[in-house]
């Protein structure tokens, strides 16, 4: 398990270039609150026209926006088993604690509210928040230990529902999880009806690749255990162009909802990651 402490000295410094005082106007909520209208300029957003508006005035109308001083973000954790899962180095939940640390410094670097739900295959906990480092301490403690309550008849659903049952609306929700599954439909649809979302996919690099040319490797799925030898070359180019094609397919999903979407593993440098990601969004 990474060395906290190293985490921060890593991050702690280089995390101010990459979204703070920048990073609202991304998102569709903005974290900002409508002032009025004006007069649609060749240079603005066309997506911010009010075509209502201009109809009734007989005049392009565009929004007008002003920075809300603080914004909501919350922080959907999935820390279920599979997460455990590692090849070299490092575990999917190092990559996840990475993922989360870097964002969550941001915004705390911003002076906004930070919500977390930890969550795993049969219990769940709801985080209130609080503006300083140690808070995100404390929680990356509760992620590696991943001691939360348990609930009888509990699954990943459930933790979406128990979300969208909340009075949270107009935020910014960041889910992180190594799901690719489309049973999790309804529940996004609602989330991001009410919030701004970004599907963060966390995965192990070898797990979308098979890389390795010495070990047979076995997998499992709901209906069967298969094994595939790393060396039979056809076999692995089939499980890749799979999983791609598993992957792409829940990506059109999510676009679908209008879900923002980013895939992380091991392999990548994550803070450039999503530096390019809030710069390209």
């Amino acid at each position: 398990m990474m060395d906290i402490k190293k985490l921060h000295l890593k991050i702690n410094r280089l995390v101010d270039s990459l979204f703070v005082w920048n990073y609202k106007t991304a998102f569709k909520w903005r974290g900002i609150e409508f002032a009025d209208y004006r007069v649609y300029d060749e240079w603005d957003d066309a997506r911010f026209i009010d075509f209502l508006a201009s109809f009734k005035e007989q005049k392009l109308l565009i929004k007008r926006f002003e920075e809300q001083r603080e914004l909501s973000v919350y922080f959907l954790i999935d820390i279920w088993t599979s997460m455990q899962f590692w090849y070299k180095d490092t575990k999917k939940i190092d990559t996840l604690i990475e993922t989360f640390y870097t964002i969550s410094l941001a915004w705390i670097k911003s002076n906004d509210m930070i919500w977390r739900l930890l969550f795993n295959d049969n219990s769940l906990k709801f985080i209130k928040p609080k503006k300083w480092i140690k808070h995100i301490l404390n929680i990356i403690s509760k992620i590696k230990n991943n001691n939360l309550k348990k609930i009888d008849n509990f699954d990943i659903n459930d933790s979406l529902k128990y979300f969208n049952n909340l009075p949270i609306k107009n935020s910014l929700v960041f889910l992180l999880t190594d799901k690719v599954d489309n049973f999790l439909d309804k529940n996004l649809k609602i989330l991001w009806i009410k919030n701004d979302v970004v599907y963060i996919n966390i995965f192990d690099y070898f797990e979308n690749n098979l890389d390795d040319n010495y070990w047979i490797v076995r997998l499992k799925s709901i209906f069967k255990t298969f094994f595939i030898n790393l060396n039979d070359t056809k076999k692995v180019l089939e499980y890749r162009k799979l999983r791609e094609l598993k992957i792409k397919n829940f990506q059109k999903k999510l676009k679908s909802f209008n879900l923002s979407y980013l895939m992380i593993d091991d392999s990548m440098k994550i803070l450039s990651k999503l530096l390019y990601f809030f710069k390209t969004r």
